[in-house]
């Protein structure tokens, strides 16, 4: 249980750093007074939280013995569905207008872009710790 509350919180602490400099942005092109509603903020504030439970406690996976593409299958999968799911049902991918259908896979496709990014820069600085570890056990 322990792990699991701490894979949570290490997923919502980079969800809402996402979540944060992404609103800085969308800030910018908002329209006075639309942007930060009481009520609105709070949805967000909850979206993000699922969205790093989401990634955080699937990442429990890669403590298996599991080949390293079914991990990330998991993780990935389950993360960016609950991510996509969140986008969704939150309004910040929509389908209705115009080009509303392109727009809204294109917010997907950023998001999910997004999500691999950070999984990667985890991947690689948890690999880089494991090289340095080894290499510190193989000096003793």
């Amino acid at each position: 249980m322990k792990k699991a509350l701490s894979a949570a919180w290490g997923g919502i602490k980079i969800a809402s750093t996402v979540f944060i400099i992404s609103s800085f942005f969308v800030a910018l092109s908002a329209e006075e007074g639309t942007f930060a509603s009481t009520s609105g903020m709070l949805r967000n504030c909850l979206t993000i939280f699922a969205i790093g439970t989401g990634f955080g406690i699937p990442s429990l996976i890669y403590e298996t013995k599991l080949s390293m593409p079914v991990k990330v299958l998991i993780h990935m999968g389950i993360g960016c569905s609950v991510m996509v799911a969140a986008a969704i049902i939150n309004g910040w991918a929509r389908f209705s207008g115009e080009h509303g259908v392109l727009i809204g896979l294109a917010v997907i496709a950023g998001q999910m872009a997004v999500a691999f990014i950070i999984w990667f820069i985890q991947y690689r600085r948890s690999k880089k710790l494991a090289a340095r570890m080894n290499r510190k056990l193989g000096e003793q």
